[in-house]
């Protein structure tokens, strides 16, 4: 059973927004603030040498808290970003959030220590999350990676339907070619190339910029 008791508390007692897809916010806006996804869904990626958009290192959907880094800083005087790197969070979609200082938070954790179960699972998700990132990375094909890294997605923030007595999966966040390219850090030409050829073997659609998983067992076959 998925705990809920966190996200029902920083529903109660955050202060809500809202953000427009594509709106950009830095860490550094929002210093010992943890926010919740209430609707949408929000990438984080840190700024290259360049100052450009990087690697995607990890998403956000509905329920889900970040930075965590701030809840640890507040609990163990933890400094998770000692090298100073520049992180930054973008709304992928239209986004709905509730927000907390991170100090608040841990006191009332405190008076309700059954609530650190819920912090426990939530940094759970983001390991999961970054594993499976990790192996889609450690694969050196990029048709395998891609096709490695749509699975994933799908598993993680798929929703299943059916139409025409055919099972399939919608994969909820949007994700163009460069959006997958920069989570696996390869060029947006190869996700692009591998997208075209899963449509054309019928493994996936594109429908308003919202990939389907049409057959899952031969996508995954893909890289096994």
């Amino acid at each position: 059973m998925i705990p809920k008791k966190l996200y029902a508390l920083l529903a109660k007692k955050g202060k809500p927004g809202a953000y427009k897809a594509s709106a950009v916010f830095h860490s550094q806006d929002f210093v010992e603030t943890i926010f919740m996804v209430k609707s949408g869904y929000v990438k984080r990626y840190q700024l290259n040498s360049n100052q450009e958009e990087g690697v995607i290192e990890l998403i956000y959907g509905p329920g889900q808290l970040f930075p965590l880094t701030q809840l640890y800083t507040e609990l163990f005087n933890v400094t998770m970003n000692e090298d100073s790197l520049i992180y930054i969070y973008q709304a992928m979609t239209d986004v709905e959030t509730f927000k907390l200082p991170a100090k608040t938070l841990v006191s009332l954790m405190d008076k309700d220590l059954s609530l650190y179960k819920d912090l426990f699972y939530e940094s759970g998700l983001k390991l999961r999350q970054n594993i499976h990132r990790l192996a889609s990375n450690s694969i050196k094909d990029t048709y395998k990676k891609v096709a490695h890294q749509l699975y994933v997605l799908a598993m993680e923030f798929g929703q299943n339907y059916e139409t025409k007595g055919q099972k399939v999966i919608k994969i909820l966040v949007p994700m163009s070619p460069k959006d997958i390219a920069e989570q696996l850090n390869i060029s947006v030409a190869e996700a692009d190339a591998v997208l075209e050829s899963l449509l054309d073997r019928k493994i996936i659609d594109i429908q308003d910029n919202y990939l389907h998983v049409i057959d899952k067992e031969l996508l995954q076959a893909i890289f096994l």
